[in-house]
């Protein structure tokens, strides 16, 4: 076992506030007597990503909201789900490197302050829509012409 104390990390909202997150974060692990202090920090650190996935997960893609009622199916849809947000995560990184772009994806609000380096699955979602509306509307035309 092993007992990781970060030192607290103050900020200020703006200039002038009061300073917030006064407190040191403990860090407690278990069986990690092989892996590198970097290395367990780093995770700590990146369970906000992880967090943020399974957001998406249920609440864009639909993890666990599937509506059936067979008993393999109620065992099966949630996994698929799953599987559905992973290669879209997958295809997002293979297409685009896993950056956002303002030609594929639009300009962010002028709201937002720091500029979001990776495509949401909402954004992602988006896409694929207007993608297969176009491809839609293509072959509609290419219809017409024909007959």
């Amino acid at each position: 076992m092993r007992l990781i104390v970060i030192k607290q990390a103050g900020y200020r909202l703006r200039r002038g506030s009061r300073l917030l997150y006064r407190q040191p974060a403990f860090l407690f692990a278990l069986n990690s007597g092989a892996l590198p202090l970097k290395t367990l920090v780093e995770a700590y650190l990146a369970r906000w990503e992880i967090e943020v996935a399974f957001r998406d997960a249920k609440t864009v893609v639909g993890v666990g909201q599937a509506q059936v009622w067979n008993k393999t199916s109620v065992e099966k849809a949630p996994a698929l789900a799953a599987a559905c947000h992973a290669c879209l995560l997958l295809a997002s990184i293979q297409a685009l490197g896993d950056r956002r772009s303002d030609e594929v994806f639009g300009a962010l609000p002028a709201w937002r302050k720091t500029p979001q380096t990776r495509p949401s699955v909402r954004e992602l979602v988006s896409l694929i829509r207007k993608e297969a509306a176009n491809e839609a509307l293509v072959a509609l035309e290419g219809n017409k012409m024909a007959g």
